[in-house]
């Protein structure tokens, strides 16, 4: 029994090693902002506002912009505010804007 806890201290130290320490949040039943073991927000990101309706939804790579990125409105009509395209990190094209009345600026 002399190894045996020199064989414990290793199998954890393996396990520590190989684990990607990371935070995230669930919002119903899906895993949204996402930090890495290295502080960088990868995947999906969604904010809300205090009603618990969208805010705005982007996808992070190595913490930068990839893809659309949605605003709402913070009204009933469930209205986008803005569209924007991002390409590693920086806007890809024109911002595209909406009025509270879901009509295209």
């Amino acid at each position: 029994m002399g190894r045996f806890p020199y064989y414990i201290i290793l199998l954890i130290m393996a396990f520590q090693a190989n684990a990607q320490y990371m935070h995230y949040s669930v919002k119903d039943g899906d895993t949204i902002n996402i930090v890495d073991r290295d502080s960088l927000r990868q995947g999906v990101w969604r904010t809300y506002y205090s009603t618990g309706k969208f805010k705005a939804e982007v996808v992070y790579k190595n913490s930068k912009k990839q893809g659309i990125e949605i605003q709402w409105h913070n009204n009933l009509s469930n209205c986008v505010k803005q569209e924007a395209f991002y390409n590693n990190g920086v806007l890809d094209g024109p911002i595209t804007y909406y009025s509270k009345n879901c009509k295209r600026n």
